[in-house]
């Protein structure tokens, strides 16, 4: 069994987790929490004779031995953890100065939070308590440049496939911040970033365009087949990566395959800036230009599909710092042609998130379309495409 995140966790077992660490220590608290029902019979170095197993780190020959041959084990539990990962529930639970309780519901007392928001600088709060928020983490501040394009948000509402994601995205271009907050503590724990909406059954070749720290790729190895193939494609290779995601990139039951280009809208060189973090990143040339910049060489997602010779593509995931609108126009022909999956971040500059939208439609006839944001700001908003006839075969 994978599970993506404490809200997924069965309630109805007893399990042990395996290894004593930081991690699992954090991980028992989280589920003693939120999975109140579910009973915890300790921290283990062996496989339980009778209660389930949790395996949440590849840090030991154990756990890898364990991921390769009882995968498929019902009393064996996976649970990849999105360490690093800023937004995610796993940093906001380790960061959270206050109390957090749980009834069905997630109930966080309003000045812990705005504390929290305070100690990761994304407000200001005065003596009198007044708060300031960045004008441009939220829409609702940006009102002129959205009015100005209510014709092609229209188009994009309309074509959104479910319910759910319409009442998202008209949150991200007029809700305040308070629903952005209610709106994220109600998400937090329940699932991660790019895997709503995703079949993975059949899901054979995928690229991941942006990894940086790769805190996605544990999930794609717990959620892709074996023997698929991942081509991680980011300036920097996979150098950034966590030393939490590396065991997981090695474990062997998918080709994890590391490119070091950027992706782009033509094939050649480009100057970017990156920071301390290996983030290489349009949206800091455009808001910095005078930051310093390394040359990269960058290619179109069709030229690097000829290049390696793909057959198929069933997944592209991308995340690209501002350079994904770039990157989707270099993918046309592949995307027409082989009608992948699309998971696809469209809020690092505020046309992303009509013009991206728009230009997917329009890319992908006979498509069903979703929306989430994975922050309590408009940061991680991701764009869901997903071909009707991969809806019809699973």
């Amino acid at each position: 069994m994978i599970v993506n995140a404490p809200l997924r966790f069965p309630e109805d077992i007893t399990y042990c987790l395996l290894g004593d660490s930081d991690l699992t220590r954090h991980l028992a608290d989280l589920l003693a929490l939120l999975r109140p029902a579910a009973r915890f019979a300790g921290f283990v170095d062996e496989v339980p004779a009778e209660h389930h197993l949790v395996v949440a780190e590849l840090a030991s020959e154990q756990a890898k031995t364990l991921f390769h041959e009882r995968r498929n084990d019902p009393r064996l539990i996976v649970f990849p953890l999105p360490v690093d990962e800023m937004w995610s529930y796993w940093e906001f639970s380790r960061g959270f100065p206050g109390e957090v309780r749980y009834d069905g519901g997630l109930h966080i007392d309003s000045p812990d939070f705005l504390k929290y928001l305070a100690s990761q600088k994304r407000i200001d709060i005065d003596k009198a308590g007044n708060i300031q928020v960045p004008r441009g983490s939220y829409l609702v501040n940006l009102e002129d440049e959205v009015a100005a394009n209510r014709a092609p948000i229209a188009e994009v509402a309309a074509v959104l496939s479910d319910e759910r994601s319409r009442q998202v995205y008209e949150m991200i271009m007029a809700g305040e911040p308070q629903q952005h907050w209610a709106h994220y503590l109600g998400r937090v724990f329940g699932s991660i970033q790019y895997f709503d909406y995703l079949d993975f059954a059949d899901c054979q070749v995928v690229i991941n365009g942006g990894v940086l720290g790769g805190y996605e790729i544990p999930f794609l190895a717990c959620h892709l087949p074996p023997g698929a193939q991942v081509h991680n494609v980011d300036p920097l290779g996979h150098a950034p990566l966590t030393a939490y995601v590396r065991p997981w990139l090695e474990a062997g039951l998918q080709s994890f395959h590391e490119h070091a280009v950027a992706l782009e809208n033509y094939t050649g060189s480009l100057e970017l800036p990156f920071d301390a973090e290996g983030e290489v990143s349009a949206w800091i040339k455009a808001m910095h230009p005078e930051a310093p910049t390394v040359t990269f060489p960058c290619t179109t997602i069709d030229a690097f599909v000829a290049a390696e010779g793909l057959d198929r593509l069933d997944l592209i995931k991308l995340d690209l710092e501002g350079a994904d609108a770039n990157a989707i126009a270099g993918a046309a022909n592949s995307i027409r042609r082989m009608r992948p999956q699309l998971a696809v971040s469209i809020y690092h500059f505020v046309p992303d998130f009509w013009q991206i939208p728009k230009a997917l439609i329009e890319l992908c006839p006979d498509y069903d379309f979703h929306l989430e944001v994975y922050s309590y700001e408009r940061w991680e908003t991701i764009f869901y495409a997903i071909p009707r006839e991969r809806r019809a075969i699973s």
